[in-house]
């Protein structure tokens, strides 16, 4: 089974900017806080632990 690799906060920013290019739409992030404790909760709680 291959390891989980969870991603950074620069390759969501990349992701999102990609999708605004491709979609169209607001490339502001409202709260980089809030996206980095959102990119950061599922590590905190990945296997049950």
């Amino acid at each position: 089974m291959e390891e989980v690799r969870f991603l950074t906060l620069s390759e969501v920013l990349e992701l999102h900017q990609l999708q605004v290019s491709e979609k169209g739409g607001a490339a502001k992030i409202l709260s980089k806080d809030k996206l980095e404790a959102a990119i950061q909760q599922p590590q905190q709680t990945f296997g049950g632990q």
